[in-house]
């Protein structure tokens, strides 16, 4: 298969998962809606050399799967 023909493959693909990026969102917003200040947290991460999910788990003192099972499933509720 050519290069042409993998990206038709890869836009059809994704193109059926349009429907969730309908509704974006703004990680500021978010982080602010979890009680952190964006700035501060993105330069906390920066200075310790990790990721800012990581940073914001390690304070509010989960792991970051579970962090992400939590948001899924806040995500499914939102529908």
């Amino acid at each position: 298969m050519g290069l042409e023909g993998r990206l038709k493959q890869l836009e059809s693909r994704f193109s059926s998962r349009n429907i969730l990026l309908e509704h974006s969102y703004d990680p500021d917003g978010v982080i602010k809606h979890l009680g952190f200040d964006p700035a501060a947290l993105r330069e906390l991460a920066d200075n310790t050399g990790k990721r800012v999910v990581q940073t914001m788990c390690e304070i509010i003192g989960i792991e970051p799967r579970e962090f992400e099972l939590m948001l899924r499933k806040k995500a499914k509720i939102a529908r």
